[in-house]
């Protein structure tokens, strides 16, 4: 995320702690400081999504910008949230559950004058479930994919295995950016969740 003489902040994404531990400990020996480690655990479903981003990381000068409220919400919350920087890309945003399920909610982005902003009614399916994390991704392609368009909720490996698949196919360019927040909850095992837009009953989205 950023790197000096003294400081470095550093933004990980994975589906257990070991590793940041092993990171930090390494990056203290070998750079002589400690880094700034957020740590974004997902979900071992989640990763197909995190080798997506990593994938694209040449393109990440090109990448879209996405903005998120916050990255924490209850049940019930509304994630507000803008994407810019797109140019005359076509753009997409898809929500991936800590079940590794991919809904487009494209259907949600309002047109501005050089950005288009969302907002998304978060809703859980188990009212007893433990905390999910949530990925949140703005996707900018030159063509308009198949893969990426309207559509029931899909696997992440299968999702984003048919997005880079349109890509080659079209020889266009396809940039991503994520985000990642919080959906909260009570103690207890992990929960299937649903989403809306807001005010609007919510889909079943089950694992």
């Amino acid at each position: 995320m950023a790197i000096g003489d003294s400081a470095a902040a550093l933004e990980g994404f994975g589906a257990s702690a070991e590793p940041f531990a092993a990171l930090d400990a390494e990056f203290r020996r070998k750079i002589g400081f400690e880094a700034d480690i957020g740590v974004r655990q997902v979900t071992k479903p989640q990763c197909p999504a995190v080798a997506f981003l990593d994938r694209l990381r040449r393109e990440q000068s090109r990448a879209p910008r996405l903005d998120i409220d916050r990255d924490k919400l209850a049940n019930g919350d509304v994630l507000s949230g803008m994407i810019d920087r797109y140019g005359d890309r076509n753009v997409h945003l898809v929500l991936v559950s800590d079940a590794g399920m991919v809904q487009n909610v494209s259907q949600l982005l309002k047109p501005g004058t050089d950005a288009r902003t969302f907002k998304i009614g978060m809703q859980r399916a188990d009212q007893n479930g433990g905390r999910q994390p949530q990925l949140l991704i703005a996707i900018a392609s030159a063509a308009p994919f198949a893969s990426l368009g309207p559509g029931q909720p899909v696997a992440a490996e299968d999702f984003f295995r048919n997005v880079l698949s349109d890509a080659a196919r079209s020889g266009g360019s396809l940039s991503a950016t994520g985000r990642y927040f919080m959906l909260e909850g009570k103690t207890g095992a992990g929960a299937s969740r649903s989403m809306s837009n807001e005010g609007a009953s919510p889909p079943d989205h089950q694992r």
